[in-house]
């Protein structure tokens, strides 16, 4: 071959090495948390989180990141929310029942004391922080339904009861796993 054919071959054959290198740029990225921990992620699963997170702030605000996401064991992240904030949305307003109140300190006289649920939401196609939400108020539905159903009319004493540890004052713990979000609450059936 003359080297006049071998230089349109050769623009050939790099054009291509560079197409496919441009189409092939979902590499990794290594980032350090506050923490000091060191994780690989993938560019997508990088943009996935930032596409959550602005998601998370389009939404009511009423839950703040514990912990994070870590690489190679699946989804696990650990969110804080301020159930008192979601009670007071519209949204909360319409799904929960006005006739069975939820009090998040103790009222009333308790007929049924220490009940527990655990309540999960979908979150595939959520925020975490929408999915928390739900699962929040799924589990206030679950313990209005006790109530009616033992003669209650309210739910007092409502706490997070996440990995047995109890907080008080309207947070609640809520886990976001790859396709749910999973709240413990625990509180008394009073009348």
């Amino acid at each position: 071959m003359t080297p006049s054919k071998l230089l349109p071959l050769g623009a050939a054959v790099l054009a291509v090495l560079a197409v496919s290198a441009c189409s092939n740029n979902r590499g990794t990225t290594t980032t350090t948390t506050s923490r000091g921990i060191t994780e690989t992620r993938t560019v997508r699963d990088v943009e996935q989180r930032d596409n959550r997170r602005s998601e998370r702030n389009d939404h009511h605000g009423v839950c703040r990141e514990v912990r994070g996401d870590t690489a190679g064991r699946g989804r696990n992240v650990l969110l804080r929310c301020d159930g008192r904030r979601l009670m007071a949305t519209e949204e909360a307003r319409r799904l929960i029942h006005p006739d069975v109140s939820v009090h998040f300190g103790r009222s009333g006289r308790v007929i049924a004391a220490g009940l527990t649920t655990r309540q999960s939401a979908n979150a595939s196609n959520r925020s975490d922080e929408a999915a928390c939400e739900r699962a929040f108020i799924n589990a206030v539905r679950k313990f209005q339904e006790t109530a009616r159903s033992r003669g209650g009319g309210r739910v007092s004493n409502f706490h997070s009861y996440f990995d047995r540890q109890p907080m008080s004052g309207g947070q609640y713990m809520c886990q976001v796993g790859t396709w749910h979000a999973r709240v413990v609450m625990r509180g008394d059936i009073a009348r």
